[in-house]
C-alpha cells in the first residue's frame, strides 16, 4: 500500500474496498448531503476515513499530522479556532502552545477518571 494516505484511498476505491463517491449517492457523515470525497482524521491510518461533502471536509479542516516519536503534534485549526484559543491563552498569560498542552491534559485526566484509565508500566504490570 502506497505511504501517501490520498493515493492508499484511491487504491483502496480501484479494489473495491471502498466505494467510488462519483458513482455513487452516499451520504455526508457531517451533513447528510451527497458525500463527494474522503476525509481523514489522522494520515498515519491512511484508509480510517469517512464520506464527507466538501463543505463539511472544510470545515472539518486537515488532518491530524501524528509525529508522537518526536514528541510533537501537528494539526491545522480554523482561523475562529485558533482566534478563541490566543484569546483563551492570553487570558490565563500563558502561550498557545502552554495552553493547548494544559487543555489536553485536563481533558485526559478528567477521561482517565471518567473511565477508570489504569497505566501499565513497560513490564505490561
Amino acid at each position: 500500500m502506497s505511504t501517501d494516505p490520498h493515493s492508499a484511498v484511491a487504491a483502496a476505491i480501484r479494489r473495491g474496498e471502498l466505494i467510488d463517491l462519483a458513482s455513487a449517492d452516499i451520504p455526508c457523515v457531517d451533513c447528510g448531503g451527497k458525500a463527494t470525497v474522503y476525509d481523514h482524521r489522522d494520515y498515519a491510518y491512511p484508509l480510517d476515513v469517512e464520506p464527507v461533502c466538501r463543505s463539511c471536509n472544510s470545515k472539518r479542516g486537515s488532518a491530524l499530522n501524528s509525529h508522537l516519536g518526536s514528541g510533537i503534534i501537528n494539526f491545522r485549526l480554523s482561523t475562529r479556532m485558533l482566534q478563541r484559543i490566543e484569546w483563551a491563552a492570553a487570558s490565563e498569560g500563558v502561550s498557545v502552545s502552554e495552553f493547548v498542552r494544559r487543555a489536553g491534559l485536563e481533558y485526559l485526566e478528567r477521561r482517565e477518571r471518567d473511565l477508570g484509565w489504569v497505566e501499565v508500566n513497560n513490564n505490561g504490570a
